[in-house]
């Protein structure tokens, strides 16, 4: 199993400048970390609008992001939380966003379910296929996913169907 050290953006409030992220992976690779994951919680097409495409702005500063961690040794890992208005058969919208980044050489790419509404083995279950099905359409990208139910002393229906 490879190693993965490196930084979150995954917080609730002003997501950072695009300079401050091009300078972050830099820090972070003279400092021996090979991740920085993309996930903060106040970008509405990473959560609330996760269906909605970034603009052709938006993705060549992600693609300078792809870029400068390819020069520093730290990969851009890609997240997108989906579980707020998650239904049957969001998969195809799911596998069309995130292939955008693996499109523009992002290595790693996560699928988030937490900070969502909690629910039963069904929805362990949903949010399971749709991760598989991501997985199994772009396949040579290292993966990462957080469930629902992840701080917890035992299994949940939830945890047991995914």
């Amino acid at each position: 199993m490879p190693r993965w050290l490196g930084a979150l953006e995954g917080y609730y409030g002003p997501p950072f400048s695009h300079e401050a992220r091009l300078a972050l992976m830099e820090w972070l690779g003279l400092r021996g970390a090979n991740v920085f994951a993309y996930a903060p919680k106040h970008d509405p097409k990473h959560r609330a609008k996760w269906r909605e495409p970034y603009d052709a702005g938006e993705m060549d500063h992600f693609e300078e992001l792809v870029a400068r961690g390819k020069e520093s040794g730290v990969a851009l890992c890609y997240t997108i939380t989906p579980g707020l208005d998650w239904s049957e058969g969001d998969e195809t919208a799911l596998i069309a966003k995130l292939r955008a980044f693996a499109d523009i050489g992002s290595e790693a790419i996560g699928v988030l379910w937490d900070d969502v509404p909690h629910g039963g083995g069904d929805l362990g279950a949903s949010h399971a296929k749709g991760t598989a099905a991501a997985a199994e359409a772009l396949p040579g990208i290292k993966w990462w996913t957080v469930t629902t139910d992840y701080a917890v002393r035992r299994p949940t229906p939830y945890l047991d169907a995914f």
